[in-house]
């Protein structure tokens, strides 16, 4: 299982970038430790258990469309005690410090970001939270527009599972990377050697 992330910039489709998740250990550490309590409320962070590596992008270019999925490897996944699985939404927070001198946080994205409306939401503390669309995936988009901006990003991901000796638990886990959006920079895709 993995979680997808497709760029698209300028028309042209870059390498995807996927965020393998090591589901095996996962499952081991869901059904044997004590983490946090795996509600919307309290998820449970997963980054140990993410392989990000080289794939991790640092920086999207202006004009540039973002697309985030959750994936499963029908050929590597083992998902007998997986019930159900899905992309819940995903988070983005202005880190910059420039942000916090802004007067005033209404459509603070919408000078960066361009997005329907349906599925994204602009809270009153500057979070941007975008729902899945009807193909499962949160797509935003960068404007034609000059920024520079650190944000940091998380991927609400829900997943059913079967426990032993246990009733099936609905989980909740997050998974928090961070990226900077650019205009001046470029989208950096993948290296060619890995």
């Amino acid at each position: 299982m993995y979680i997808n992330i497709k760029l698209e910039q300028h028309g042209t489709d870059l390498p995807s970038i996927p965020f393998k998740i090591e589901l095996d250990e996962l499952q081991d550490a869901l059904e044997n430790c004590y983490m946090q309590l795996g509600t919307p409320y309290d998820p449970i962070k997963i980054d140990n258990f993410v392989t990000v590596g080289k794939n991790a992008f640092s920086q999207i270019d202006k004009k540039t469309k973002v697309s985030i999925s959750l994936e499963t490897d029908q050929n590597e996944d083992d998902l007998s005690k997986i019930i159900e699985h899905k992309l819940v939404c995903c988070k983005v927070k202005n880190v910059d410090k420039t942000f916090i001198n802004e007067e005033s946080l209404l459509n603070h994205w919408e000078k960066i970001f361009e997005y329907n409306k349906e599925f994204v939401y602009s809270a009153p503390d500057g979070t941007l939270y975008i729902s899945p669309n009807k193909d499962g995936k949160c797509v935003i988009s960068t404007k034609n527009t000059t920024h520079d901006y650190n944000v940091s990003y998380s991927i609400l991901i829900s997943m059913k599972i079967k426990l032993e000796h246990q009733k099936p638990r609905q989980f909740y886990l997050i998974l928090d990377p961070l990226v900077k959006v650019s205009s001046t920079q470029g989208t950096r895709p993948p290296d060619e050697d890995s």
